[in-house]
């Protein structure tokens, strides 16, 4: 690079080499009077401070391109980069699901609804939502459960992307959940838990509902919330959603046996920290003449809804 300075009417070629962007900058000059090598270094480090200040300002040069700007915060991903909103199903049969199907229930219900499948997959969910159940009985058995009106109010209300891992086992005692229970059922659902997990979002709230097996004694009845306080203490640490919300539900109100242990899971919060229960008022029976412990279809869909009333409340209290 060359630069010409005027002195005294005498033209002098100064050699200046940059040897970085923020070093100095040398120049090789040549007179033999020094009155103007005076001149000529004052002049040179006027041009010296005036280049380094260019430099200092990127906006002087007009380049506003300078790898020592800081870093600008990158945007908020969006809901569809944050990865499911994730929730685990288990219990009894009635989160199973023993309501009838009707026409139309096997096919895809929501774009933004996935099930968790046995090779550990989201895929869109059909019912029955307990077909993929690593502990569950003949699928044949399976049919419409709490999770269907759920996942869709939750989706609908949220514009989120719900996983469900259901995994619930009809005719089963909490003492077969508990966390050293040869059953392995808590495992299992831990083990779904965190494949869902892998595949990116965050475990939002646990739904169970059990406890008919455990109903007709008062001694059970007793220990419920202690031993169902492991379970849930269990499932957190297990999955490492120390957060996840837990929610319980009543037992058909119909069964006089109900009675008891419904006043008892009213108390959860006592126990288990973070949880709620839903109530069972009005959810109907699948057939109320034999006096059946299973929701009917409406039954479901209503404790379903309650059941995402109650996330919504929870877990997403600014909409």
């Amino acid at each position: 690079m060359h630069t010409y300075l005027s002195i005294s009417s005498i033209w002098f070629d100064v050699v200046f080499v940059k040897i970085s962007i923020s070093g100095p900058i040398f120049f090789v000059c040549l007179s033999s009077n020094p009155i103007v090598m005076r001149r000529i270094f004052l002049l040179i480090s006027l041009f010296a401070v005036l280049l380094s200040c260019s430099q200092m300002d990127p906006a002087a040069s007009g380049d506003n391109s300078s790898t020592d700007q800081p870093n600008v915060p990158s945007q908020p991903s969006g809901p569809e980069d944050e990865g499911y909103d994730i929730f685990l199903l288990i219990g009894q049969s009635n989160m199973a699901g023993r309501g009838p199907m009707i026409d139309g229930d096997r096919e895809v219900f929501s774009d933004k609804v996935f099930l968790l499948d046995k090779q550990g997959k989201a895929v869109p969910a059909t019912n029955p939502l307990n077909q993929y159940s690593t502990v569950g009985k003949d699928v044949s058995l399976q049919q419409i459960g709490p999770g269907f009106s759920f996942s869709k109010k939750v989706a609908e209300v949220t514009g989120r992307k719900i996983l469900l891992v259901v995994n619930a086992r009809a005719e089963t005692a909490i003492s077969e959940w508990l966390p050293n229970a040869q059953t392995g059922y808590l495992n299992a659902a831990i083990q779904r838990t965190n494949q869902a997990l892998a595949l990116g979002g965050k475990l939002k709230a646990i739904l169970w509902h059990q406890g008919c097996h455990d109903s007709y004694k008062q001694s059970d009845i007793d220990v419920y919330l202690s031993q169902l306080s492991k379970v849930a203490a269990a499932l957190r640490t297990g999955t490492g959603a120390v957060e996840a919300v837990f929610i319980a539900g009543e037992l058909p109100q119909w069964r006089v046996y109900s009675t008891a242990f419904n006043k008892m899971l009213q108390q959860i919060y006592f126990k288990v920290p973070n949880s709620d229960y839903v109530s069972s008022e009005g959810c109907t029976c699948v057939s109320p003449a034999n006096d059946d412990p299973h929701f009917s279809r409406d039954g479901q869909l209503l404790l379903g809804e309650r059941y995402a009333d109650k996330v919504l409340e929870i877990c997403y209290p600014d909409l």
